[in-house]
């Protein structure tokens, strides 16, 4: 791992998620845990030797994790914790993004899944979503159901009732006694 050498929190931040495709395997954890060829097969374009040496760096700084499925033999990854506190920065970034996807995708690589994260993100600062909703969309292929976390009601604090001061003559008020 490289250091900006900078007792900076965003410098330290990058130093372990800030080299390239380290989001984005952070993206794919953050929809579900996953095994390596699921990982590959969720980037399209990063080498095989590439992303173990990833996993190999965000496991070693406790971003992500190693686990033995049900099975006891297939390893699966998986955000740990500290890790997943990372949804909020990639939601951020995903919002923030907005301007750079109005042209359109090019040739560039698109997977129906990355919208689990995608749509939510977008939707958090732009509907009011009381409830949790669902969201179904069609992209080709079976459709993609998404869950929308509501937020709760904003409950509204009682007004406390203050019993009134009785008022005194605007002479008491300034400590001058009050004369007939």
């Amino acid at each position: 791992m490289r250091s900006y050498g900078q007792y900076c929190g965003l410098a330290r931040s990058l130093e372990v998620v800030g080299d390239r495709w380290n989001l984005l395997i952070v993206r794919q954890l953050l929809i579900a845990p996953a095994r390596y060829r699921d990982l590959i097969d969720g980037l399209p374009g990063i080498a095989t030797n590439l992303l173990a040496d990833r996993l190999r760096d965000l496991e070693a700084t406790g971003v992500i994790e190693r686990r033995l499925t049900g099975a006891g033999s297939v390893v699966e990854y998986v955000l740990t914790p500290w890790g997943a506190e990372l949804r909020t920065p990639i939601e951020s970034l995903i919002r923030w993004s907005t301007p750079l996807m109005v042209r359109g995708p090019g040739g560039d690589s698109f997977r129906p899944e990355w919208l689990a994260l995608a749509v939510p993100a977008l939707l958090d600062t732009r509907v009011k979503v009381r409830a949790a909703a669902t969201v179904g969309l069609e992209i080709g292929g079976p459709p993609l159901r998404l869950r929308v976390r509501g937020r709760p009601a904003r409950r509204r604090r009682p007004r406390r009732h203050r019993p009134r001061r009785p008022r005194l003559p605007s002479r008491a008020r300034r400590g001058r006694p009050h004369s007939r």
